[in-house]
This record gives C-alpha cells, structure tokens and sequence, in this order.
C-alpha cells in the first residue's frame, strides 16, 4: 500500500486534517494515538517507564500522569532522549502492523508528529506537512492543554520549525486560521490517489 506521512508542529491541526482523509474512506494511523496506548497500564512501555522515572509519577489510579511526565521531559532533555529511545522502536512496530490490518484502500495516512526528527519519514512514500504560524500553535497548545505560555513554547521549541519540515515535505496544506480545509484535503486526495495508481498501476480507484 501506497504510503502518506502527514506531520506538523504540536498544534498545528493534524487531527483536524486526519479526520478529513478519514471521511475519504482513507485508513488513518496515528502514532499519537499508539503512543498513549502503548503506555497504558501493564504494557512494556508502561512498566518500563514506571521503573525509570518512579511511582511518583503516577496517578492514584496507577495511570501515567501524563502532565506531570510531558512537564518532566520538556525541561529535561536527557529524560526526553531516553523516553523516546523507548517508543520509537515501539511505535513503529506498531504502525507496521496497523497499516498490514487496515482496510484496502488507494494509500494509508500515517500521522506522525515527529517525522523528521525520527527519521519516519524514511519508510514512507510521500509526507505531507501542515504549515501554522507559531503564534496560533502557541495560542492553540495553551488552550487545548491549559499549560503556560514557558512551557507551550518549550514544547514548541523542541521540534524542528514549520520552515524546515516544509523544506523536506512533498506536500502542504495551510491550517493558518480555523476555517474549513476540505477542499484543500480533497485536492491533496486527487494528487496522492494519481501517486498511489503510478506506484500500483493495478489499483482500483477509491476516489470520492
């Protein structure tokens, strides 16, 4: 199956512009996603974690308190290194295995945050990147996370800049504001089902 990244800096709308390839009948895989459910209580993630940073930081329920982990390894960047050296692996075994379970389809949509800075693009065929002025990510993250403003520009801070990922994608898509992209996704839609058929010339068309 034909293989599309879509990346964008930490409140950019990926899952705003995921959500839009969904309703295309596309299978949409989301790293995020693995990555809370790879830390879920009694995985390998989980307890390994645990065994790192301590019950400390753990909630009353035994559940990762994720705030308090996300506070930890944006001012730390040690701690940072070493939790993703233990899901990256993961997660992409596990993105593997969603993509060889999904529904048939022209192409898979694989949402990965960090594309470049992990190196996932390199097992994809073509990556999309969401360009956002950081200003509206930063206003954005405050607000989805109720976080201050220090620790929303760290989180911002610590990936590479809408600059550099535009530079290595294939694609983009504008989220600058909160208007309505579906036209932009169907037109991206139409360019990556020509991609996938010039990839599989056998396929049969799913366009919409």
């Amino acid at each position: 199956m034909f293989r599309v990244g879509l990346t964008g800096g930490i409140a950019s709308g990926k899952s705003t512009i995921s959500q839009l390839f969904s309703a295309l009948n596309i299978p949409v895989i989301d790293t995020d996603l693995i990555s809370h459910q790879l830390m879920q209580k009694g995985q390998e993630a989980y307890l390994k974690t645990v065994e790192h940073f301590g019950a400390e930081i753990l909630n009353p329920d035994g559940a990762i308190n994720r705030a308090m982990l996300r506070q930890i390894i944006f001012t730390q960047a040690a701690q940072k290194t070493w939790l993703e050296y233990l899901l990256h692996p993961l997660i992409r075994a596990r993105t593997e295995l969603q993509i060889s379970q999904s529904k048939p389809a022209d192409y898979a949509l694989v949402v990965v945050p960090l594309m470049f800075e992990t190196g996932f693009n390199k097992f994809l065929d073509h990556i999309i990147a969401i360009d956002c002025p950081p200003s509206t990510q930063l206003d954005r993250l405050m607000h989805r996370d109720h976080i201050q403003r220090e620790l929303a520009q760290k989180m911002i801070d610590a990936q590479l800049t809408n600059e550099q990922r535009m530079q290595q994608a294939d694609s983009c898509v504008q989220n600058q504001d909160n208007g309505s992209r579906s036209q932009d996704v169907l037109q991206l839609h139409t360019k990556l089902l020509s991609l996938a058929h010039k990839n599989n010339p056998g396929a049969t068309s799913s366009l919409n």
